[in-house]
């Protein structure tokens, strides 16, 4: 689990350096021919070509696109944003999973979970607004 954290934010740090002098469709071609390469390498389909057969593959199409579109909007918002603000906005991926649970999947959530999310709602806002707050003192000021 560390080295995953430790590699997604090397990606992450990449991406943000390499979208002052690439195009970011670039960057993620990149990143998608390099994983494609690395799982072609690990789950070598030549010699176990079940590995790879889907019994649901419309979901695992819209799984894919959705997943590449969320890589394309979090790379462009590494070109727009700081790192750190970037990152806040990521991590409250698991709050809006939480509140459309139950929706969607029908798993819903109790009281004590929402006080959770709401704390760390909350933590994601305190994060991301003093950055604002201090661009927007910075402007105001003569």
């Amino acid at each position: 689990m560390c080295a995953a954290v430790a590699l997604f934010s090397c990606l992450d740090t990449t991406a943000k350096y390499l979208n002052t002098r690439m195009e970011t469709l670039e960057i993620v071609w990149a990143r998608y021919t390099g994983a494609f390469v690395l799982a072609f390498i690990v789950s070598n389909p030549v010699s176990r070509p079940g590995l790879l057969r889907t019994s649901r593959p419309g979901l695992q199409i819209v799984r894919s696109t959705l997943l590449l579109a969320s890589t394309i909007l979090g790379f462009f918002a590494l070109k727009y944003l700081r790192l750190d603000q970037t990152m806040t906005i990521l991590f409250s991926t698991p709050f809006f999973v939480a509140v459309l649970s139950g929706p969607f999947l029908g798993e819903w959530v109790g009281w004590r979970r929402w006080t959770a999310i709401a704390v760390g709602f909350v933590g994601v806002l305190v994060v991301i607004r003093p950055a604002s707050a201090a661009s927007t003192r910075r402007r105001s000021s003569p």
